[in-house]
């Protein structure tokens, strides 16, 4: 009874925290806000310190994993090659931005809080961390994540997110008074994180890729995101035993396999429990705010949170000036990592679990902690809309700039890199044919397969791929869906397509969905969810058949092509088709009534043997167009050269009416 009792407890906390994250998820969204802000706003009004409904301790370790799967998926998305692409001048901002800041703050808490130095130093390079959810998202709200300013940032964002790792390292040695032995264990811990940095490295390289191929060759969805919740908790659990935290591994584990095929759909896979786990951490970041001791001390509070935007937007303007940035990109830099980031909780909460050593120390904390996370969750939230005014305030001068630097040259046609592509879904035999024509006409495509084989045989021959479910939104963005975009759908998996379809719509109205369909009673339902066209297997073969039946009794092509029109026309009455009345595949043949293709021989003595086609005149002669001409070796020649020798034993293949035709006949014949 008491077990089921504590169960029933369980499940009312969760389902009370989920209602009401929901519900204030959605008023967020309404002034596009970050959704884990209401998860923030959740805690606080849940917590001890407001409603209290809701202990800490109750969700401590649900939001530790979430904590474990945050920096996992932060790791993902870094990639080495993301590193590789920042030029040096953006690292280098990066890295005086912590430095400028860990000093200025290091001072301040020594000299008006009173922190001895080495706590003073250890919080303070905690609260030089800003957000990368918070700014990343402002960032593509407004597009501006491709600008000057947009890479910078990014730039310093990721250099802060690779601090975190040697961070968590030093908390333990930083947290107790310095004597002749920190020094030791200083090295000893840089000598463990080596270590562990050489066997994440050999796992990632030899172990990870073979295991997840042989996974991924298996085609079972599930069994592949349990594979990878073992790897994220393995590496986690293998950090801990070397004495190193949780959360390096987890993010090390994220790093190994963001270079691999499975990036993607590692990232997708991983959603849908990731974002419970991570909803459950900001939610506990919520409860450890103290509504009380803001409203008994709010001018410390405030005073407290002012001092630290103001030393934090002048730290990165100033990092920024120095790496040689303009005043613009500078000031952009400053106030958008002006608020203390997630990652600093992590690492608050590590100083606090390891500060009980010292307990003048741990007294100084328990007074200044509920300042600093005020003011940590207060900067968060001033964050969304103190961006949204710069974004506000600049966007005329950026557009009066635009103005005035516009030139001819953008009246040209558009470059290749914004021409619309098409985005295959599959790589059977219908999506090799595909493939080919678009090759030939020069249209540039991208494969989405979920074929490991395929797709590394696609990669060998030089063709973009991506590996993963077209019906995840990861996927998706990965083959450039935000894009002006034709997403062709190749297998006859409906389901699938309906919400490959449903997402590609949501995330960009403007793109073209043709998909493929084995059954009739498919065709209403994907009309209805969006689909512009649909490629009805069963009657396409049946039109197919009355071609070649057609074709085979010599029925003339014209009145093949109305029979054609008319099997459509009573097609479409029942069901509407991918292709209108107005443009049939064969219809458009209605433009050449009366006209009529012959293959006609040369023969032997014929006048025109011996002449070329210009000298010929068989158009001016006889009124038929030379589509075409078959030399005696087989070899065709459309659109043949005027100058090419006609020949015995030549065919000339020409277009006209049936008394051009014989005239032209009469000519080539002996």
């Amino acid at each position: 009874m008491e077990h089921s009792a504590l169960d029933a407890s369980v499940l009312t906390l969760l389902a009370l925290i989920f209602s009401i994250g929901a519900v204030l998820a959605y008023i967020l969204q309404r002034f596009h806000l970050p959704t884990f802000l209401a998860f923030i706003l959740t805690g606080i009004l849940l917590g001890p310190n407001a409603l209290n409904l809701v202990q800490v301790h109750e969700i401590q370790i649900m939001a530790q994993v979430g904590i474990i799967f945050l920096l996992f998926i932060v790791g993902l998305d870094l990639s080495v090659d993301k590193l590789r692409q920042l030029r040096y001048q953006a690292p280098l901002a990066g890295l005086l931005q912590l430095a400028f800041t860990t000093l200025a703050l290091t001072i301040a808490l020594h000299f008006l809080a009173q922190f001895p130095l080495q706590l003073a130093f250890l919080v303070g390079s905690t609260l030089a961390l800003s957000s990368t959810a918070i700014v990343l998202k402002s960032l593509e709200d407004h597009r501006e994540i491709d600008s000057d300013h947009g890479r910078l940032i990014l730039g310093i964002l990721i250099i802060q997110d690779l601090s975190i790792i040697p961070l968590m390292a030093l908390v333990p040695s930083l947290t107790q008074p310095f004597t002749s032995d920190t020094t030791t264990q200083l090295a000893w811990i840089t000598f463990k994180a080596l270590i562990f940095g050489a066997i994440a490295v050999a796992i990632s390289l030899k172990v990870v890729p073979v295991f997840l191929d042989r996974l991924a060759s298996t085609n079972k969805k599930e069994v592949f995101t349990l594979a990878l919740v073992c790897i994220g908790l393995g590496m986690a659990l293998l950090t801990h035993q070397m004495g190193l935290s949780y959360e390096a591994g987890a993010f090390v584990a994220g790093l190994a396999l963001s270079r691999s095929l499975f990036c993607r759909q590692v990232i997708a896979d991983s959603k849908a429990f990731r974002d419970v786990f991570i909803t459950l951490f900001f939610v506990s970041m919520g409860l450890l705010f103290d509504v009380r001791f803001l409203l008994q001390h709010g001018w410390l509070v405030v005073g407290a949170t002012t001092l630290l935007i103001l030393l934090k937007a002048f730290c990165a303007y100033a990092a920024v000036r120095t790496s040689r940035f303009p005043h613009r990109t500078a000031l952009w830099a400053g106030l958008s990592l002006f608020q203390v980031g997630e990652f600093s909780f992590v690492l608050m909460g590590r100083t606090l679990d390891t500060i009980s050593k010292v307990p003048s120390w741990q007294q100084l904390l328990g007074f200044w902690n509920p300042i600093i996370i005020d003011a940590i969750i207060i900067s968060m939230f001033l964050t969304p809309i103190v961006l949204r005014l710069i974004h506000r305030l600049t966007t005329p001068y950026l557009k009066a700039r635009l103005k005035r630097v516009k030139t001819t040259a953008e009246l040209e046609e558009p470059e290749a890199a914004t021409m619309a592509h098409v985005i295959i879904a599959g790589y059977g035999p219908i999506a090799r044919n595909l493939a080919t024509a678009l090759e030939e006409q020069g249209i540039p495509y991208v494969v989405v397969e979920t074929n490991l084989k395929t797709v590394r045989k696609l990669k060998a021959r030089g063709i973009t791929c991506v590996y993963g479910d077209i019906s995840r939104r990861e996927v998706l963005e990965a083959a450039g869906i935000e894009q002006p975009t034709i997403l062709a759908i190749t297998f006859p998996d409906v389901r699938t397509a309906e919400s490959s379809v449903q997402l590609a719509k949501q995330i960009n109205p403007r793109t073209y969905c043709t998909v493929r369909s084995r059954y009739r009673a498919d065709i209403d339902r994907l009309h209805r969810i969006g689909v512009d066209s649909i490629i009805y297997e069963e009657f396409e073969t049946s039109i197919s058949f009355i071609f070649n039946i057609m074709n085979h009794l010599h029925y003339p092509v014209l009145e093949t092509d109305r029979l054609i029109a008319r099997v459509r026309q009573l097609e479409n009455n029942l069901h509407r088709m991918a292709v209108t009345k107005e443009h049939t595949v064969f219809g458009r043949f209605s433009l050449l009534e009366g006209t009529q293709i012959r293959w006609l021989p040369i023969g032997a003595g014929s006048e025109l043997a011996g002449k070329s086609l210009k000298e010929a005149k068989i158009r001016q002669k006889t009124g038929v167009n030379v589509i075409a001409l078959v030399q005696g070796d087989e070899k065709v020649q459309v659109a043949a050269n005027p100058d090419l020798v006609l020949q015995p034993e030549d065919v000339v293949v020409g277009a006209g009416n049936l008394p051009q035709l014989q005239a032209l006949e009469n000519l080539l014949s002996p």
